[in-house]
């Protein structure tokens, strides 16, 4: 069954890697199943949210997480809770929040 959530969450998993590396890949690492990449900014999201992207801590796609410089002690684990939440609803989480 697991295989199946990762297959589903493919497309999303995809976008969080090309995500990940625009955003400057400093470190990269497996936790839990995900990947992890430390980045050096999220520039590009200014230009498709209306937050303020400066702000963001870190990102998840799929089964990639992206975090940025202003990342916090309990920031990795927060975002391994939204694979979690990948997997157990593939393909269809981006679109429950």
């Amino acid at each position: 069954m697991k295989i199946i959530a990762y297959i589903l969450n493919l497309p999303w998993t995809l976008i969080g890697f090309l995500l990940a590396l625009i955003s400057i890949p400093k470190k990269m690492r497996l936790v839990n199943g995900a990947i992890v990449f430390n980045v050096r900014s999220f520039w590009w999201a200014n230009l498709v949210w209306y937050m303020n992207a400066k702000r963001v801590r870190g990102i998840t796609n799929g089964n990639v997480i992206s975090l940025g410089p202003l990342e916090e002690e309990h920031d990795l684990h927060h975002e391994l809770i939204h694979v979690q939440q990948y997997m157990r609803r593939p393909f269809i989480q981006p679109f429950l929040s």
